[in-house]
């Protein structure tokens, strides 16, 4: 299909594929930065009183238009990762914001800087198969490749709403009186 495009064309979707990236990595960046101004605020208590606000949701709510999740996610983002995104921008640069999302549960576990530091640049440099594996091992799992596949479950799902259900596996035994 590749080859079926002009150079033009193939020109067009690569600066597009280019745009994407920025801005993607604009969202990385901005996520982190929101979190770190929301802490800063929020330690400081200069927040208090502004508009008349006494509580920390209700000021994020109304002066921010952030709810209760989004302003926790974006403080836990900036919790775990400032010190690292403030010494190498550039790292972050190669990180999707999905894969922080993914990695922060991982990384507020981890004790050691080189932990952190091996997992931040896998964020960065695996491709997506290679980073889900990689947080499959880090989370005590067996990677995908490696599998045998042996433990499966059996899903049902229903036509009429779509909801999926698991199969439950009745006992073969009889059961005590």
């Amino acid at each position: 299909r590749s080859s079926d495009l002009s150079l033009q064309e193939k020109d067009s979707v690569y600066l597009i594929i280019n745009r994407i990236h920025g801005l993607l990595q604009e969202i990385t960046k901005n996520e982190i930065e929101i979190g770190f101004y929301l802490n800063n605020l929020k330690t400081s208590a200069l927040w208090k009183g502004y508009n008349g606000h006494t509580r920390w949701h209700e000021f994020t709510q109304d002066s921010l238009n952030l709810g209760r999740t989004t302003t926790y996610y974006y403080q836990e983002l900036a919790k775990a990762f400032w010190d690292y995104y403030e010494w190498n921008q550039s790292l972050f640069a190669d990180i999707n914001y999905t894969r922080l999302t993914e990695m922060l549960p991982i990384f507020k576990k981890l004790d050691s800087p080189e932990e952190k530091e091996s997992l931040l640049a896998d964020a960065a440099n695996l491709p997506h198969t290679g980073w889900k594996d990689a947080l499959r091992v880090r989370r005590g799992k067996v990677p995908q490749d490696e599998c045998d596949h042996q433990q499966k479950e059996r899903w049902d799902r229903c036509k009429g709403c779509g909801k999926w259900f698991r199969e439950k596996h009745e006992s073969k035994e009889p059961k005590a009186q």
